[in-house]
């Protein structure tokens, strides 16, 4: 009782329906080759969800991965997350992993909600496997899909990179 919610998490698939009032997660894991500054990372969200907080700039942060948990997530791989793989890539509802799986850097996250989209305003990126996470609630029952995410720095928008959807 007084340790709050306590929530059974379970993988979410594509075309999984969802009733009204449950939570989704939503998690967003980045490579960073190198150190990056202003960028802005485009979460779009699925129909029927809406975000659990309600007003921008509350509390959120990046939390680096260490890399046993990065091959144990994505496999072994030559390049973390591999070539042919996006930078960045979207899932919904995952089993959150113990504390041990990460480095303890974290980086602070502006988060501003939008009609269709969280847009997620970081000064600073310093390379490495980093993971964003952010609750969406269902509004309106029905079956989930998964929608691209993507990431452009704030000063060059001309530059960009889109998620493809991921299984």
């Amino acid at each position: 009782m007084l340790k709050g919610y306590v929530y059974d998490r379970e993988p979410l698939r594509d075309g999984q329906s969802v009733r009204s009032g449950e939570r989704v997660e939503s998690v967003l894991t980045i490579e960073a080759k190198n150190n990056y500054e202003y960028l802005v990372f485009e979460d779009l969200k699925p129909a029927g969800l809406e975000a659990v907080e309600v007003r921008s700039g509350d509390s959120l942060f990046a939390r680096e991965l260490k890399s046993g948990a990065v091959l144990q997530r994505f496999g072994n791989t030559t390049n973390s997350l591999s070539a042919d793989q996006p930078a960045t890539r979207q899932s919904s509802i995952v089993n959150r992993k113990s504390d041990g799986d990460y480095t303890g850097r974290v980086r602070w996250v502006y988060q501003e909600l939008r009609d269709r989209k969280a847009a997620l305003f970081l000064d600073k990126l310093p390379e490495g496997v980093w993971e964003i996470r952010h609750d969406l609630r269902a509004e309106v029952p029905g079956s989930s899909m998964r929608c691209r995410s993507s990431a452009r720095p704030c000063t060059f928008p001309r530059f960009a990179a889109t998620a493809r959807k991921s299984t």
